[in-house]
């Protein structure tokens, strides 16, 4: 029963990581992009990440993922938020 629910939580954490995992890459490429496309595509990036956020609150709610998963994805997905939000911040100073 023990290596049951180890398997479980295992799967569970790949199953998460390969889903979210496009969201929290940052490819070198991806920031030159972002430098050039500006505040639009910060933006989008801002608005993803809470959608991912607000959906992983979902799922745990309706516990479809273990605390230890959502704890983990959480706080990659908020590390990656700040960093957008810093960028962003820094675009617009830089604009005014």
């Amino acid at each position: 029963m023990e290596i049951s629910l180890f398997a479980s939580a295992a799967l569970t954490f790949v199953l998460l990581w390969f889903i979210l995992s496009p969201v929290l890459h940052v490819d070198r490429r991806e920031v030159l992009s972002v430098l050039g496309d500006g505040e639009r595509t910060l933006t989008d990036q801002k608005e993803r990440c809470i959608q991912v956020l607000r959906d992983l609150d979902l799922d745990f709610e309706t516990q479809k993922i273990l605390e230890s998963d959502y704890q983990f994805m959480k706080s990659q997905i908020s590390h990656e938020l700040a960093g957008i939000l810093e960028r962003l911040d820094l675009l617009r100073k830089d604009a005014n």
